[in-house]
């Protein structure tokens, strides 16, 4: 995903930077490439 959102610390407010904005097709992607890069 190229979609970016803000991580706050929740004690503070503070801006942690931007992280990943992904779904669960993205998350379903990485998964697959770990298991075949792991699979050799």
């Amino acid at each position: 995903s190229d979609r970016y959102a803000d991580a706050i610390n929740p004690g503070t407010g503070e801006s942690l930077g931007p992280v990943a904005d992904c779904g669960a097709a993205d998350v379903d992607a990485a998964v697959s490439a770990a298991k075949t890069a792991f699979e050799g």
